[in-house]
């Protein structure tokens, strides 16, 4: 059946201009057991194999005052074919810029590079609950993760540990506006945990990003479907 993908703007080249990037900290990820992905007969395996490959995967987080951008490091030891089942139930969003005001994702489909454009509205509850995590004081954070389908929807719990003393509202794939630098993030089956702080003045540049047409979470869900 044929895709009709409606397109809510015009094409954008050169969206995010070069600019400097001062800290920086190294996330790794986990997927733990999921009980739904586990017994189905079909994803069972594809799962299994992206919970072994998952120790492969690195991110980083490099950020300012204003914005940050979260991207995935390449891994020349292990092919990229390796790493699809773990990126997919990973929900791992791509390239993702934030600012004070929105999310940024960047994806592409069929040769074409598409940008996602999300508004930072996530309603965080906060809680008393603490643990420490490398030595830091981490508090806990509590909201839902929204999936629609055709169907129906589907809200998955989204637990962040976050950190006072480091002042930076950012976090790994998408996740920030909490106020402290996201030590631990999980979102149903996976777990993104901080493994290296950087916070000298690294001076690190995003190179300017030519980027397609601009989307809707909601279109990007049809395309998918």
């Amino acid at each position: 059946m044929k895709l009709f993908l409606v397109i809510i703007c015009i094409n954008f080249t050169s969206f995010f201009y070069s600019q400097q990037y001062d800290k920086k900290v190294s996330y790794q990820v986990e997927l733990i057991f999921d009980e739904g992905f586990s017994k189905n007969e079909v994803l069972g395996e594809y799962y299994r194999i992206g919970q072994e490959n998952a120790k492969f995967l690195e991110f980083e987080l490099i950020f300012n005052g204003t914005s940050s951008y979260f991207y995935k490091i390449d891994n020349l030891d292990v092919g990229e074919n390796d790493l699809n089942f773990s990126l997919s139930f990973a929900n791992y969003r791509g390239k993702t810029f934030q600012d004070e005001k929105f999310n940024f994702s960047q994806i592409e489909y069929e040769g074409k590079k598409f940008l996602i454009k999300e508004e930072r509205n996530l309603s965080w509850e906060y809680t008393n609950e603490t643990k420490w995590i490398d030595g830091y004081l981490c508090y806990k954070a509590t909201t839902n993760y929204i999936v629609t389908n055709p169907v129906r929807e589907f809200k998955h719990p989204v637990i962040a540990w976050y950190c006072p003393t480091l002042p930076y509202q950012y976090g790994p794939n998408g996740y920030g506006g909490l106020p402290g630098l996201i030590f631990q993030l999980q979102e149903r089956n996976v777990i993104f945990g901080l493994t290296k702080i950087n916070l000298e003045n690294i001076n690190n540049t995003i190179p300017v990003l030519e980027v397609g047409k601009a989307i809707t979470k909601e279109q990007l869900s049809k395309l998918i479907d």
